[in-house]
């Protein structure tokens, strides 16, 4: 019998494959053998140039929202007394950082 076919299409969509759930199971295991949700926070502490990079990698790159987003607009005055959104400065600040 072919590996994949009729009657065998292999792991179903979504489920994790055996190494992954193994290998998971052991990170959490040494995870609280280590101390847990406490020692990860004081590692962070006194590691941050380590803690954030992992942390930035959990946050998802891309996110798909569906409906109507708005946003409130905030009249803002800057420091020359000019009238101006948030809009407005982040784009200035992007120009100026280009």
């Amino acid at each position: 019998m072919p590996q994949f076919g009729p009657g065998n299409a292999g792991r179903p969509r979504g489920s994790v494959n055996r190494l992954t759930a193994v290998t998971r199971e052991a990170f959490l295991f040494a995870f609280k053998k280590v101390g847990g949700k406490r020692a990860l926070a004081e590692w962070a502490a006194a590691n941050p140039g380590d803690f954030f990079p992992l942390v930035a990698r959990l946050i998802p790159r891309q996110l798909e929202i569906e409906g109507e987003l708005s946003l409130p607009v905030v009249q803002l005055t800057d420091l020359t007394g000019r009238k101006t959104t948030a809009t407005e400065i982040a784009a200035d600040v992007f120009q100026q950082v280009r």
